[in-house]
């Protein structure tokens, strides 16, 4: 077993490489044309109503992985 065995890297040709940058380049774009999608919508929020949002994801989120955590050991 070699826990510290060097991984092989895979080089790209120049051709692959504007791809990927291509490829990069448009899902930064998507994510910038989302978020301020989602900040125009959200400008009217208050600091309370952020707040309740934020509670109300973070009891939702606890209670999907409790009910994961209690059928995991059924």
């Amino acid at each position: 077993m070699n826990f510290f065995k060097k991984k092989k890297t895979l080089s790209l040709n120049a051709a692959q490489q504007r791809s990927a940058e291509k490829i990069a380049l448009e899902i930064l774009n998507l994510q910038r044309k989302v978020a301020d999608f989602l900040n125009q919508k959200t400008t009217h929020l208050s600091a309370r109503a952020w707040l309740s949002l934020l509670i109300l994801f973070c009891g939702i989120s606890a209670s999907y992985l409790i009910c994961l955590l209690t059928s995991a050991f059924k």
